[in-house]
Protein backbone atom coordinates (compact mmCIF):
# COMPACT_ATOMS: atom_id res chain seq x y z
CA UNK A 1 0.00 0.00 0.00
CA UNK A 2 2.97 2.43 0.96
CA UNK A 3 4.81 1.93 -2.22
CA UNK A 4 1.95 2.23 -3.84
CA UNK A 5 1.08 5.91 -2.96
CA UNK A 6 5.03 6.66 -2.99
CA UNK A 7 4.92 5.49 -6.71
CA UNK A 8 1.73 7.46 -7.37
CA UNK A 9 3.83 10.02 -6.06
CA UNK A 10 6.51 9.93 -8.03
CA UNK A 11 3.82 9.40 -11.54
CA UNK A 12 2.24 12.56 -10.70
CA UNK A 13 5.80 15.07 -10.34
CA UNK A 14 7.00 13.22 -13.42
CA UNK A 15 3.64 13.89 -15.22
CA UNK A 16 3.76 17.78 -13.33
CA UNK A 17 7.24 17.78 -15.35
CA UNK A 18 5.97 17.07 -18.57
CA UNK A 19 3.15 19.53 -18.41
CA UNK A 20 5.32 22.01 -16.96
CA UNK A 21 7.20 21.81 -20.00
CA UNK A 22 4.55 22.75 -22.05
CA UNK A 23 2.31 25.15 -20.69
CA UNK A 24 4.66 27.95 -19.37
CA UNK A 25 5.12 29.55 -16.25
CA UNK A 26 6.52 26.59 -14.07
CA UNK A 27 10.49 25.97 -12.70
CA UNK A 28 11.56 22.64 -11.50
CA UNK A 29 13.38 23.03 -8.01
CA UNK A 30 15.82 20.63 -6.30
CA UNK A 31 16.23 21.18 -2.57
CA UNK A 32 18.66 19.99 -0.09
CA UNK A 33 17.32 19.76 3.36
CA UNK A 34 18.19 19.29 6.90
CA UNK A 35 15.86 18.87 9.72
CA UNK A 36 17.50 19.51 12.93
CA UNK A 37 15.16 17.37 15.28
CA UNK A 38 13.87 17.77 19.38
CA UNK A 39 15.82 14.87 19.65
CA UNK A 40 18.93 16.24 18.93
CA UNK A 41 19.93 14.51 15.91
CA UNK A 42 19.68 15.29 11.90
CA UNK A 43 17.74 13.77 8.98
CA UNK A 44 19.37 15.05 5.74
CA UNK A 45 17.60 14.51 2.48
CA UNK A 46 16.64 15.91 -0.71
CA UNK A 47 13.79 16.92 -2.63
CA UNK A 48 12.51 18.11 -6.17
CA UNK A 49 9.75 20.07 -6.82
CA UNK A 50 7.84 21.43 -9.48
CA UNK A 51 6.08 25.00 -8.87
CA UNK A 52 3.59 26.39 -10.98
CA UNK A 53 3.68 30.91 -10.79
CA UNK A 54 -0.31 31.35 -10.36
CA UNK A 55 -0.15 35.44 -9.38
CA UNK A 56 2.55 37.99 -8.63
CA UNK A 57 2.26 36.49 -5.45
CA UNK A 58 1.20 33.02 -5.03
CA UNK A 59 3.17 29.97 -6.31
CA UNK A 60 2.22 26.41 -5.66
CA UNK A 61 3.90 23.07 -6.08
CA UNK A 62 3.95 19.59 -5.94
CA UNK A 63 7.01 17.65 -4.68
CA UNK A 64 8.16 14.24 -3.25
CA UNK A 65 11.92 13.38 -1.21
CA UNK A 66 13.65 11.69 1.17
CA UNK A 67 15.34 11.91 4.22
CA UNK A 68 17.60 9.15 6.20
CA UNK A 69 19.37 9.14 9.56
CA UNK A 70 20.97 5.85 10.76
CA UNK A 71 20.20 5.97 14.01
CA UNK A 72 17.33 8.10 16.19
CA UNK A 73 16.67 8.09 19.73
CA UNK A 74 12.92 8.33 20.65
CA UNK A 75 10.86 7.19 23.40
CA UNK A 76 13.46 4.48 24.80
CA UNK A 77 13.58 2.72 21.88
CA UNK A 78 16.61 1.89 19.31
CA UNK A 79 15.88 3.00 15.75
CA UNK A 80 17.83 2.40 12.83
CA UNK A 81 18.18 3.38 9.42
CA UNK A 82 14.89 5.36 9.74
CA UNK A 83 14.23 6.70 5.80
CA UNK A 84 11.31 9.53 5.43
CA UNK A 85 9.42 9.61 1.53
CA UNK A 86 7.25 13.07 1.76
CA UNK A 87 5.07 13.61 -0.91
CA UNK A 88 3.15 16.88 -0.26
CA UNK A 89 1.72 20.04 -1.64
CA UNK A 90 3.20 23.52 -0.79
CA UNK A 91 2.12 27.60 -1.22
CA UNK A 92 4.07 30.03 -1.42
CA UNK A 93 3.21 33.36 -0.82
CA UNK A 94 5.62 36.54 -1.85
CA UNK A 95 5.91 39.45 0.64
CA UNK A 96 7.68 41.55 -1.27
CA UNK A 97 7.78 42.68 -5.53
CA UNK A 98 11.54 43.23 -6.33
CA UNK A 99 12.07 41.06 -9.62
CA UNK A 100 15.44 39.93 -8.91
CA UNK A 101 15.11 39.47 -4.87
CA UNK A 102 11.70 38.94 -2.99
CA UNK A 103 11.12 36.89 0.62
CA UNK A 104 8.11 34.27 1.03
CA UNK A 105 5.98 32.50 2.88
CA UNK A 106 6.18 28.53 2.59
CA UNK A 107 3.61 26.07 3.87
CA UNK A 108 3.60 22.46 3.23
CA UNK A 109 1.14 20.04 3.75
CA UNK A 110 1.48 16.06 2.26
CA UNK A 111 1.78 12.15 3.54
CA UNK A 112 5.29 10.74 4.78
CA UNK A 113 5.91 7.43 4.68
CA UNK A 114 8.42 5.98 7.25
CA UNK A 115 10.73 2.68 7.09
CA UNK A 116 12.91 2.24 9.67
CA UNK A 117 13.96 -0.65 11.83
CA UNK A 118 13.24 -0.43 15.85
CA UNK A 119 14.26 -2.54 18.98
CA UNK A 120 11.93 -1.89 21.75
CA UNK A 121 14.95 -2.11 24.33
CA UNK A 122 18.69 -2.33 24.35
CA UNK A 123 20.06 -5.88 22.80
CA UNK A 124 16.81 -6.95 21.46
CA UNK A 125 16.45 -8.10 18.25
CA UNK A 126 15.59 -5.17 16.12
CA UNK A 127 12.00 -5.50 13.45
CA UNK A 128 11.01 -3.85 10.23
CA UNK A 129 8.02 -0.84 10.57
CA UNK A 130 6.54 0.76 7.83
CA UNK A 131 3.67 3.65 8.57
CA UNK A 132 2.35 6.67 7.04
CA UNK A 133 2.10 10.20 8.99
CA UNK A 134 0.63 13.27 7.95
CA UNK A 135 3.50 15.93 6.94
CA UNK A 136 3.34 19.79 7.84
CA UNK A 137 6.08 22.77 7.31
CA UNK A 138 6.07 26.52 8.09
CA UNK A 139 8.61 28.69 7.14
CA UNK A 140 9.89 31.67 5.04
CA UNK A 141 12.39 32.16 2.86
CA UNK A 142 14.30 34.54 0.59
CA UNK A 143 14.58 33.77 -3.88
CA UNK A 144 17.39 34.90 -5.43
CA UNK A 145 16.97 35.17 -9.21
CA UNK A 146 18.98 35.49 -11.84
CA UNK A 147 18.68 37.04 -15.79
CA UNK A 148 18.88 33.50 -16.94
CA UNK A 149 16.53 31.53 -15.76
CA UNK A 150 17.83 30.13 -12.43
CA UNK A 151 17.34 31.02 -8.97
CA UNK A 152 19.06 30.22 -5.74
CA UNK A 153 16.44 29.69 -2.35
CA UNK A 154 17.03 29.10 1.48
CA UNK A 155 13.99 28.35 3.61
CA UNK A 156 13.99 28.22 7.24
CA UNK A 157 10.77 26.52 9.17
CA UNK A 158 9.13 24.30 11.71
CA UNK A 159 9.14 20.61 10.03
CA UNK A 160 7.02 17.49 10.87
CA UNK A 161 7.27 14.09 9.04
CA UNK A 162 4.47 13.00 11.37
CA UNK A 163 1.84 15.07 12.50
CA UNK A 164 0.61 13.06 15.87
CA UNK A 165 -0.82 13.72 18.92
CA UNK A 166 0.15 10.11 20.31
CA UNK A 167 3.72 10.88 22.16
CA UNK A 168 4.57 7.11 21.41
CA UNK A 169 4.91 7.17 18.06
CA UNK A 170 7.69 8.24 15.91
CA UNK A 171 7.13 11.86 14.57
CA UNK A 172 10.38 13.77 13.22
CA UNK A 173 10.16 16.88 13.71
CA UNK A 174 11.75 20.39 14.85
CA UNK A 175 13.74 23.41 13.05
CA UNK A 176 14.20 22.72 8.54
CA UNK A 177 16.50 24.75 6.55
CA UNK A 178 16.55 24.30 3.02
CA UNK A 179 18.88 25.70 0.35
CA UNK A 180 17.45 24.67 -3.18
CA UNK A 181 18.58 25.54 -7.10
CA UNK A 182 15.45 25.92 -9.15
CA UNK A 183 15.05 26.66 -13.28
CA UNK A 184 12.20 28.46 -14.51
CA UNK A 185 11.02 25.66 -17.79
CA UNK A 186 9.86 28.35 -20.47
CA UNK A 187 10.44 32.51 -20.22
Amino acid sequence: MLQRIFITALFLCSGGFLWAQTTGKHSLTLNFDDLYSTHSDHFPGATIEISRILSDKIDWSIATGFAYTPTHPDNGWEIQRLLLMPTYLSQYLKLTRQQHVYLFLHLSEGITILNYNRADAPGQSFYHVREAGFYGYAGAGLVINSKNRVAGKVDAGLKSYKLSFNDLDINPHGVAVSLGLSYRLSK
